[in-house]
């Protein structure tokens, strides 16, 4: 996987970027892990897409790092499985569309071609389970603020599914929430995008939050989010921009509980099925660039974490990298 990212990421630097046309610069747009970001002009269609490739490796309770040992009653803890390691590879793709100029709509549907977790158990074994499919469908609409700002509103609609199973040390189980790639609950999302542009660059920041308003099926409700971003972008030339950001990331436990997990919560079977264990923070730090050539405009970043405090034990987040391509339409 590294060797693909260094091959990719060399791939956009060698393209010829002298070309950014009428489309304008690279950094009209905010990095690519930044969406909502910004609107269209009546009658321009926007399309995109992008994959984010997530690792986790290791556990957390606060700011404290845990070893296995720590967490498995063969050894300190209380558990009988531990989460090792989580990897997610996320596909994105969007569309946006404006019918006036004060007004452009967006709609993004994920799919996860793959959510991996390895775990240990306290008779030292190892395995792994797995789910993908789509995810919960966003759509919002987005709107001028005072101050050259862009304002959005939207509705998370859940398409997602919440009763993944596979194969465990129990037999045929249901996974836990971590695992599961829908939510089941609507959920209202919003965010706040400021930016301003100056001849070397631009920088900007967004505030977003997102809240579930009605327990599933299985009576919970997935964490509620609030996130915060600045970002500052050199623009080389009008085709290249680098950039730099911080990311603040914050959300809640999950409220209510899965009745299917009632018997692994009672027996401290492993962490992740307990509800009250899913909150926490995480501050980070994110290098990217665009490039703008033809119309296409591509993207990368990669996010290392600054700070994590976790209500844990919970599996910390190591590295995100996110890939993307835009193309908008007249």
């Amino acid at each position: 996987m590294k060797n693909l990212l260094c091959a990719a990421l060399a791939a956009l630097l060698l393209l010829p970027v002298h070309g950014a046309t009428d489309a304008g610069r690279a950094d009209d747009h905010a990095p690519i892990g930044v969406t909502a970001d910004h609107r269209h002009d009546k009658g321009e269609w926007m399309f995109s897409y992008r994959t984010m490739l997530m690792t986790m490796q290791g556990n957390r309770d606060g700011a404290r790092g845990l070893s296995p040992d720590q967490i498995l009653r063969s050894g300190s803890g209380a558990y009988r499985i531990a989460p090792l390691e989580m990897k997610m590879t996320m596909h994105m793709l969007g569309v946006m569309h404006a019918p006036s100029d004060s007004i452009t709509l967006m709609a993004m549907a994920p799919y996860y071609s793959a959510l991996k977790m390895d775990h240990a158990t306290a008779m030292g074994g190892q395995f792994e389970t797995s789910s993908n499919g789509l995810g919960d469908l966003g759509v919002s609409v987005l709107f001028p603020m005072v101050g050259n700002g862009t304002a959005s509103l939207g509705i998370i609609v859940p398409t997602g599914k919440t009763s993944h199973r596979d194969v465990t040390p129990m037999g045929d189980s249901v996974l836990p929430y971590p695992m599961q790639i829908g939510s089941g609950s609507w959920s209202a999302a919003g965010s706040v995008t400021w930016s301003r542009q100056h001849a070397g660059g631009s920088f900007g920041a967004q505030i977003r939050g997102l809240v579930r308003l009605n327990d599933n099926q299985h009576d919970y409700r997935r964490e509620d989010r609030v996130e915060a971003t600045a970002w500052s972008a050199w623009l080389p030339r009008p085709g290249l921009s680098l950039s730099l950001r911080t990311k603040y990331s914050g959300w809640s436990d999950i409220r209510g509980a899965d009745s299917r997990f009632a018997a692994g919560l009672a027996g401290n079977l492993v962490p992740t099925v307990d509800p009250q264990l899913r909150g926490g923070n995480r501050l980070e730090a994110i290098a990217g660039l665009n490039l703008l050539f033809g119309g296409n405009r591509l993207g990368a970043e990669v996010s290392l974490p600054l700070h994590r405090n976790l209500n844990g034990p919970q599996l910390e987040t190591d590295r995100i990298v996110t890939l993307g391509w835009q193309y908008a339409l007249e």
